[in-house]
């Protein structure tokens, strides 16, 4: 309990952070982002959701949504990986909880896997 009080405090920072950036971005940047191509977009996408940390409730239908506003299916792959996966914004409240040698390690295998998911993805698809 005790240790849930402390981190209490950064996740509603890190959550009031991640919904005002949400609401300031209109929905047609976050569309002009999915259209751009190449291996620039993709790892455009890959730093921008490494950056945010969203559930997975609510980073699949977001992804619904973004196919639908024409998004490639790797950039999505790639994005939503890092987005579910990775997490910079949380990291100092996973330092803080399970050390700086896990989390610095947990957050480059999840970068680079999520990288690799959205290679394969284009590859397959």
């Amino acid at each position: 309990a005790r240790s849930g009080l402390n981190l209490l405090p950064g996740l509603l920072a890190v959550l009031a952070g991640v919904g005002l950036t949400m609401a300031a971005v209109p929905p047609a940047g976050v569309a002009a982002l999915f259209h751009t191509h190449g291996a620039l977009g993709f790892f455009l996408l890959a730093g921008l959701g490494a950056l945010m940390t969203i559930p997975g409730p609510v980073a699949y239908p977001l992804a619904g949504s973004l196919h639908r506003m024409g998004a490639s299916l790797p950039a999505l792959a790639s994005f939503i990986t890092t987005l579910t996966m990775v997490g910079a914004l949380t990291a100092p409240m996973e330092i803080k909880a399970f050390g700086r040698r896990f989390t610095l390690l947990r957050q480059s295998l999840s970068l680079a896997l999520a990288l690799l998911v959205g290679a394969l993805m284009g590859g397959l698809l």
